[in-house]
């Protein structure tokens, strides 16, 4: 039996039953935001493999954004006044105090370093 290398990626941030997630993927489901932490496929809302991130609410969905950052960056301009709910930098969600958001551009509290992945949700 030959094995094959599939690389996941998370194109749909909607939760899909017939997905597997990788660790530190975020998905929606149910009206909230939740990530991944022991790779099952278990429903987000329902599940013990999810971390609930944050409510959506009746909020616009946030348009699926990724900056690659230059050395020393901490202004990272969205292109939308749309309200992020998290930031994931390299696959890893920061903490909200590590990051805010005034109109289009969101701001880090420290700088990133040339070809951090840089992900508002």
């Amino acid at each position: 039996m030959a094995l094959q290398k599939v690389q996941l990626t998370n194109n749909n941030q909607s939760w899909n039953e017939k997905r597997r997630y990788r660790i530190g993927e975020v998905v929606t489901d149910s009206g909230n935001v939740y990530e991944n932490f022991t790779g099952a496929n278990s429903t987000p809302s329902t599940g013990v493999d999810w971390l609930f991130l944050k409510s959506l609410g009746n909020v616009t969905p946030f348009p699926k954004v990724q900056i690659t950052a230059t050395a020393g960056q901490t202004v990272f301009p969205l292109g939308t006044t749309a309200l992020a709910n998290g930031v994931l930098l390299n696959g890893v969600g920061l903490n909200d105090s590590d990051w805010s958001q005034t109109g289009s551009n969101i701001t880090t509290t420290f700088p990133l370093t040339a070809g951090d992945i840089f992900k508002p949700f």
